[in-house]
């Protein structure tokens, strides 16, 4: 099931996102969770962060290892872009767990 979505997320972006936010062309290795799945109680919360593309990165390693690292050494852009995804999908999580009372 990831493995699937992982394959056709890096299909479809095949290069960093952060490095082309500074215009330059890198391909990406990783697919990195921005808010990680595993730390959810509830299995339909895990399958929400687990699949949701938006919650996806396509990163190199490198990058990869900065976001769990050292976010400092991200440029402004590349951290604000991140914020920005987290913005976006927990405002996804909440509507999706309205929509399931």
């Amino acid at each position: 099931m990831w493995t699937d979505k992982r394959n056709l997320y890096i299909s479809q972006h095949p290069l960093d996102e952060l490095e082309l936010l500074e215009d330059k062309v890198v391909v990406a290795q990783h697919v990195h969770h921005i808010i990680p799945f595993g730390y959810h109680k509830s299995e339909a919360d895990r399958i929400f962060y687990l699949m949701n593309e938006d919650n996806f990165i396509s990163l190199t390693v490198e990058n990869h290892l900065k976001i769990h690292n050292h976010f400092e050494q991200l440029t402004t852009k590349q951290q604000e872009y991140i914020k920005d995804k987290i913005k976006l999908v927990k405002s996804q999580y909440i509507t999706n767990l309205v929509d399931r009372l």
